[in-house]
């Protein structure tokens, strides 16, 4: 009977550790109806299911695009949802949909990484001033913006998403990120935020190389 329960429990442990691996992968689906650059070869994707926002980490391979499943995750967006592809606006609570570059990776400590990283200072300030001239972009010391997101008291670690940067857009959002959450499931000003563990294990996988993209569907 012991000898029976213990196997009863391995195959527990082993069946929640791989609790993504009979879902279905989004890797390839999406790109039937979606245009990537061909020099992405490393795709963070933000999809809806059912009722819940879900992160999946794709890699181009052998001509096809393939899941690293442990990197799959539950993540929040903005507290107003998404918005749709050229809508959104500096302080509507609304997560950008489309294809984005990934930028600078971010946090508290030095990390083992091969893509661009910036360790936190007390300096770092991210410009939401839609009237400064540095608007939407990250300043390290003295600034005369009005408003900005003190990086370091904010936030633990995270990435840049390249929304409104290419051009920069006055008014049209600003300081958009992949980023820890504080809590699980708790919304946000219209970053993506997801475990902190799960964060890490991604900002190791980029390959600055690879152009890594994120595309969030609406």
């Amino acid at each position: 009977m012991i000898y029976i329960r213990l196997i009863f429990c391995i195959l527990s442990i082993f069946a929640m550790g791989n609790s993504y691996a009979d879902q279905p992968s989004v890797c390839n689906d999406i790109y039937q109806n979606r245009e990537i650059s061909a020099k992405t070869k490393q795709l963070l994707i933000v999809k809806k299911s059912e009722s819940k926002f879900y992160l999946y980490a794709c890699s181009w391979k052998d001509n096809a695009w393939h899941e690293s499943l442990n990197l799959r995750t539950k993540v929040a967006i903005g507290k107003n949802g998404l918005a749709k592809e050229g809508t959104k606006v500096e302080g509507d609570l609304k997560t950008p949909a489309g294809v984005f570059l990934l930028g600078t990776g971010f946090g508290i400590k030095p990390q083992n990484v091969n893509f661009p990283y910036r360790v936190l200072t007390d300096q770092d300030k991210f410009i939401d001033d839609a009237d400064n001239d540095d608007y939407n972009s990250w300043v390290s010391g003295e600034t005369t913006s009005k408003s900005y997101e003190p990086m370091k008291r904010y936030y633990k670690y995270g990435i840049v998403i390249e929304y409104n940067m290419n051009p920069i857009i006055k008014g049209k959002g600003s300081a958009i990120f992949v980023h820890n959450w504080n809590y699980p499931d708790e919304p946000t000003s219209g970053c993506i935020a997801m475990p902190e563990q799960k964060l890490l294990k991604i900002i190791r996988w980029l390959q600055v190389e690879k152009n890594p993209s994120i595309f969030i569907e609406e």
